[in-house]
């Protein structure tokens, strides 16, 4: 599904970046906190190394990925 609206099933999806939590360690961590207690959940297609950057990148570009694709530091 694109977009946040929602869906015929009746689930709800809220838009959350990151950057809308810059400098505030107290709102990450309640994200954290709520992603743990399975408050939220994240998709996550694929986790690579920093070497692999760029093979992440390849594909994001291919599209059609459920998911994001999380570098790993």
């Amino acid at each position: 599904m694109r977009g946040w609206g929602g869906d015929e099933r009746g689930i709800a999806f809220h838009r959350t970046s990151v950057r809308d939590y810059n400098h505030r360690a107290d709102l990450l961590d309640r994200l954290r906190q709520q992603v743990e207690a399975g408050l939220i959940t994240l998709r996550v297609a694929a986790t690579f190394p920093p070497e692999q950057a760029a093979e992440a990148h390849r594909r994001l570009e291919a599209k059609g990925s459920r998911g994001r694709f999380v570098i790993v530091f």
